[in-house]
């Protein structure tokens, strides 16, 4: 996969997860073919600005969980305030490239930033 795929938990259980997938920027919502299942739906995500920490190797919960601490404490001697929630992007195989945690710095996607 070329384009990220990003993976959030939707609840403090994790047991329910949404999966985004990044679509050609100047592909209009009403242009895409409807989804064949209830529980997908499409929808446009506006952009922003965030804060994304690299790392490589399988993201398990408990890593990702550590990388999302560590990108918020990070973001956070910055001066800024994350709000809840990151998102998590995958690229092809974890084995053969990096990937990336995402914490919003501004509105964006479904979580933020105050500055």
């Amino acid at each position: 996969m070329t384009t990220p795929v990003f993976t959030q938990a939707n609840d403090a259980d994790l047991s329910k997860l949404s999966i985004q997938i990044v679509l050609p920027f100047d592909k209009e919502t009403e242009s895409l073919p409807n989804p064949n299942q209830e529980t997908a739906r499409l929808r446009k995500v506006e952009g922003g600005i965030v804060a994304i920490m690299k790392f490589s190797g399988k993201p398990t919960e408990d890593i990702v969980r550590e990388k999302e601490k560590t990108l918020r404490a990070n973001i956070i001697k910055d001066g800024l305030k994350p709000q809840p929630g990151c998102l998590l992007a995958r690229y092809n195989d974890p084995g053969r490239t990096w990937t990336f945690i995402m914490v919003c710095c501004k509105t964006c996607l479904s979580v933020s930033v105050d500055f």
